[in-house]
């Protein structure tokens, strides 16, 4: 069972470059998909990862080809629409190369376009329940005044517990719900 926990940090210039020029990367791969009329992601490496490479020696190889999924993904979804773009504020994908979230002691690491870089994060209690949980995928999007971060969790679904009673429901049109 996979839970999305939704934290919130300060607005920082490293990150929301970092966004920004990875959503710039994402159309690249776009267009380049569009243009030669692929979703063949080895196709689309072997077509772009050095050109990207020497035109942003300084991004992360990581966040590259994270990039490269990110606009194969928006592709197939949109079902090869030639005007899908990434707006340059939407949200950033990290996979478990480039983020490791240690919710339990607040700490966030992050690979950005200034290389691997740690941020405090305040994680409310109501998460806590979730420490133990394994970290899946992370992501990270500009708000008005905040960082938004969402990191998906997966851990054991909660057992079932079987009844021998049985209970119904009747949700009626004048009485929402009556026991």
């Amino acid at each position: 069972m996979q839970r999305t926990v939704s934290l919130v940090i300060p607005k920082n210039k490293e990150l929301c470059e970092t966004i920004n020029n990875y959503n710039s990367i994402v159309n690249e791969h776009i267009n380049c998909c569009v243009k030669n009329e692929t979703l063949s992601k080895v196709k689309l490496h072997n077509l772009l990862y050095y050109e990207i490479r020497k035109k942003c020696p300084n991004f992360p190889s990581g966040l590259i080809q994270c990039a490269r999924d990110n606009a194969v993904e928006m592709l197939k979804g949109n079902k090869c629409n030639p005007n899908t773009k990434k707006r340059m504020d939407s949200s950033i994908r990290f996979d478990l190369r480039t983020a490791k979230v240690f919710l339990e002691s607040g700490e966030l690491q992050l690979t950005t376009i200034n290389g691997r870089k740690k941020y405090k994060i305040k994680v409310p209690e109501y998460f806590n329940k979730y420490f133990s949980w394994k970290v899946k995928a992370v992501t990270l999007g500009i708000e008005k005044k905040v960082l938004k971060l969402k990191v998906i969790v997966e851990g054991e679904k909660p057992k079932q517990i079987n009844f021998h009673e049985v209970l119904g429901i009747d949700l009626g049109l004048k009485e929402f719900a009556v026991l």
